[in-house]
C-alpha cells in the first residue's frame, strides 16, 4: 500500500473498513478547510439534534493533532461529495493542529470533476446537507514519506526518483526482487475484430479496446492492473480495463470478458463507453476501486456510459468502495448474479444501480444481493428531474442485510421477488413524484418481502404504494421465512405445503411470469422446479454452497447445493463428521439429499470438479446442525 494515514492494508482487508481506517470531517469544517474528528459508529440525525454512537474504544483513536504529522503537501483523499470522492494536495497545516486547508480550485482532478467541485460542493444546500445535517464526510492522507510508519508500506519521491519501501518481516528491499508498474496499458486494440484472448494474465497492467468488435477475453487472470498514479501527482481517477467505441459505424460491438478473474483494483474493474451488446459471464471479481475518485454515477462496475444492451450474468462480485456497485446500461440484463459487500466508503448507492436513462429495457433477475450498507436493487430518480425512468422489469431477486430496495419510475415490473432483513426497509415503490417516484401505472406482483410501502417513512398516507398492487405477502421477519426451507443457510425454496405455493398471480401487462402449478408461487422460487438456480460464477473449483460455509441451526433433512456448470464439469461430493474423513455423497433425483442429520453436529464437505478426467479437489465447507 502507499504510505497513508491512518493506516490501512489490502492484505488483512482493513482498507474497506471506513470508520477504522478513514478519518471523519467535522461539521464546523467548510468548502476549503477540513476539520479532523474521530468517526462515529452511528450517526442519527434528527430535527431535535444528531444522535452520536461513539466507535469502540481503542479503534481510529489517534487525531490528526496528535499525531506529529506536518500534513502540507500530502494528498487528501475525500469523500466529501456523498457519492463522489476528490483528491487533493494540502496547502498548509501546522504540526499539532486538527485541521488543514486546501484548495477548492479541482481542475488537476479533471475537467468533469472540477465541474462537480463547483456545482456542487460550493453550493450552500448540498454542503449544509450532507456535511452539515448528515455529517457524510471522510478523509485519509497519503503522499508524503513521514506517512510511511508500517510494514508494507511505500513512498515515491519523483525528485529524486527514489522509492522507500517497509519491507514485510523487516526485510532489506535490496535484497529482494520488486516490481513496479510502470505502464497503464499493456495491451490496446483498435480498429479489430473477431480476436480471442485465452487464458492470458494481466498483472499490474490493463487493457483496452478501442472502436473493435466481437473481441473475446476469457479465463484471464488480471490483478492490481488498475492504479493510481498520485504519486506522480496525477489526480485524476485511475485508469482500467476499458471498451470505448469511438467508430459510429460499429452498431454492435459484441465484446465480451467470460470465465476469468479480475481482482485488487484502485480503480473500477472496467469500464464499458459506447458499447452495445456485450457479454460479461460468468467471472470473479474482488476488491475493487479503493479510492472511488469519480463523479459519481460510474460504478465499481460501469456499463451506463453510453452503453446498451449489456449482459451482466452469472458473476460473483463482491468487496467494492464506490457508492454504486455494478451500474447497469441501458437495455440491459443483469441476471444470475452473486453480489455482496458493496458500496463501503462512499455514501448513498446501492449494490445494483440503473440510472433514469438506462431503466427502458432493463431486466434485473434471478439475482444474489446481500450485506451491502447501502441500498440493494436501486432504479433511480432524481429530485427535481424533467423526467423519470419508466420500463424496467426487476423480479426474482433475493436481497437481504442491505439498507433498502426502491423503484422510482413509472410503468416499472416489479415481481418474484424475496427480501427479507433490510435495515430501513425490505421494498419501496416509490410515490414521490417530485423526486422521480410516480409508478401510477407500475405493477407490483407476488413479492414475499418484510415491509412494502411507498416511502422509507412518513404518514400512513404517504407509505402508500401507488399503480397495481396484488399478491404479495409482507410480515416479520420469522414469518416471512417461515414458507422457506432455510432462507437463513440459502436455502430459499418454498417448503412442502407452504401457503405461498401457487398463491401468486400471471395477470401481467409488462411481462409473462412463468410458473409450474395453477399459478405462480409467492417469492423468488418456484416450487418442484426441476433445477435450483444458484447464481454466481462456477469455474474449476466448485463454488457458491448451500448451506452456507459456516451456516449455524441447519435442520435435519436438506439438500446439498451449489453452483453446477452441467455442460462444462461433472461433480463428486464427499460429506462428514470429520474434516479427515469424508465419505461420497451420492445423487438421487438428482439431488443430494441428506436425511436424519444428528443434531447440534458439525458437518464438512466438499465438491470436487472433474473436467475431462481431471479433478479438481475443491475447498472444505462446513455447517453446524440445530
Amino acid at each position: 500500500m502507499s504510505a497513508r494515514w491512518p493506516n490501512a492494508q489490502l492484505s488483512d482487508g482493513s482498507l474497506w473498513d471506513m470508520k477504522s481506517t478513514w478519518r471523519h470531517q467535522a461539521p464546523e469544517s467548510r468548502f476549503g478547510e477540513m476539520i479532523d474528528e474521530r468517526p462515529y459508529e452511528k450517526i442519527t440525525v434528527k430535527s431535535s439534534g444528531n444522535e452520536y454512537q461513539p466507535l469502540p474504544a481503542g479503534v481510529n483513536t489517534q487525531s490528526l493533532a496528535d499525531s506529529g504529522i506536518d500534513a502540507t503537501g500530502a494528498i487528501a483523499i475525500m469523500n466529501i461529495g456523498s457519492w463522489l470522492n476528490w483528491a487533493q494536495v494540502i496547502d498548509s497545516h501546522t504540526v499539532g493542529s486538527n485541521r488543514f486547508t486546501y484548495s477548492t480550485d479541482f481542475s488537476k482532478s479533471g475537467t468533469a470533476m472540477k465541474k462537480a467541485a463547483t456545482n456542487m460542493l460550493s453550493k450552500g444546500n448540498f454542503w449544509a446537507n450532507k456535511n452539515g445535517k448528515y455529517e457524510e464526510g471522510h478523509y485519509y492522507l497519503e503522499g508524503k514519506l513521514e506517512l510511511l510508519d508500517s510494514p508494507n508500506e511505500w513512498f515515491f519521491d519523483k525528485q529524486t526518483k527514489t522509492v522507500y519501501l517497509w519491507a514485510p518481516n523487516d526485510a532489506d528491499p535490496n535484497q529482494l526482487h520488486i516490481r513496479g508498474k510502470h505502464q497503464t496499458y499493456g495491451l490496446t486494440i483498435r480498429n479489430s475484430s473477431h480476436l480471442i484472448f485465452d487464458n492470458v494474465d494481466f498483472f499490474a497492467t490493463a487493457f483496452t479496446v478501442i472502436s473493435s468488435q466481437s473481441i473475446t477475453f476469457n479465463d484471464l487472470d488480471a490483478q492490481y492492473y488498475a492504479y493510481s498514479k498520485r504519486m506522480l501527482g496525477d489526480l485524476t481517477r485511475p485508469q482500467t480495463i476499458k471498451f470505448i467505441n469511438n467508430n459510429k459505424a460499429i452498431t454492435k460491438t459484441h465484446n465480451k470478458i467470460t470465465n476469468s478473474y479480475l481482482a485488487y483494483t484502485d480503480g473500477p474493474a472496467f469500464e464499458m463507453i459506447k458499447e452495445n451488446s456485450n457479454v460479461v459471464d460468468n467471472n470473479l471479481i474482488h476488491d475493487i476501486d479503493y479510492s472511488n475518485l469519480g463523479t459519481g454515477g460510474e460504478g465499481s462496475i460501469n456499463m451506463a456510459s453510453q452503453s446498451q444492451n449489456i449482459t451482466f450474468s452469472n458473476n460473483t462480485f463482491h468487496t467494492a468502495g464506490n457508492s454504486e456497485g455494478v451500474r447497469v446500461g441501458a437495455r440491459s440484463k443483469v441476471i444470475g448474479n452473486h453480489v455482496y459487500n458493496t458500496s463501503l466508503l462512499q455514501h448513498d448507492g446501492a449494490a445494483i444501480n440503473v440510472g433514469i436513462d438506462e431503466q427502458a429495457g432493463t431486466e434485473i433477475a434471478y439475482n444474489w444481493v446481500h450485506d451491502t450498507p447501502k441500498a440493494g436493487i436501486r432504479f433511480d430518480g432524481v429530485e427535481g428531474a424533467a423526467k423519470t425512468g419508466k420500463d424496467g422489469l426487476v423480479h426474482h431477486n433475493v436481497v437481504w442485510n442491505s439498507a433498502f430496495n426502491i423503484i422510482k419510475g413509472d410503468t416499472q415490473g416489479t415481481y418474484n421477488n424475496l427480501m427479507f432483513n433490510n435495515i430501513i426497509t425490505d421494498l419501496i415503490i416509490f410515490n414521490k413524484a417530485s423526486a422521480g417516484g410516480l409508478n401510477y401505472n407500475s405493477e407490483t406482483l407476488n413479492n414475499l418481502v418484510g415491509t412494502l410501502q411507498g416511502r422509507k417513512s412518513g404518514t400512513s398516507e404517504q407509505l402508500v404504494v401507488p399503480g397495481i398492487v396484488a399478491n404479495n405477502i409482507t410480515g416479520n421477519t420469522s414469518e416471512i421465512l417461515s414458507h422457506l426451507e432455510g432462507a437463513y443457510w440459502g436455502d430459499f425454496r418454498p417448503k412442502d405445503n407452504a401457503v405461498i405455493i401457487d398463491l401468486g398471480t400471471s395477470n401481467s401487462s409488462l411481462m409473462t411470469i412463468d410458473h409450474l402449478g395453477s399459478s405462480p408461487d409467492i417469492g423468488a422460487y418456484e416450487y418442484g422446479a426441476p433445477n435450483t438456480w444458484i447464481p454466481g460464477h462456477s469455474h474449476s473449483i466448485a463454488s457458491n454452497p448451500v448451506p452456507f460455509n459456516k451456516a449455524t441451526n441447519v435442520v435435519l433433512n436438506i439438500e446439498l447445493m451449489f453452483s453446477q456448470d452441467l455442460k462444462r464439469f461433472n461433480y463428486d461430493v464427499y460429506l462428514g463428521k470429520n474434516i479427515d474423513a469424508l465419505l461420497p455423497v451420492d445423487k438421487i433425483d438428482n439431488k443430494y439429499s441428506l436425511n436424519d442429520l444428528s443434531p447440534n453436529t458439525q458437518y464438512y464437505w466438499r465438491v470436487d470438479v472433474i473436467e475431462n478426467n481431471k479433478v479438481t479437489t475443491g475447498n472444505i465447507w462446513s455447517f453446524s446442525t440445530k
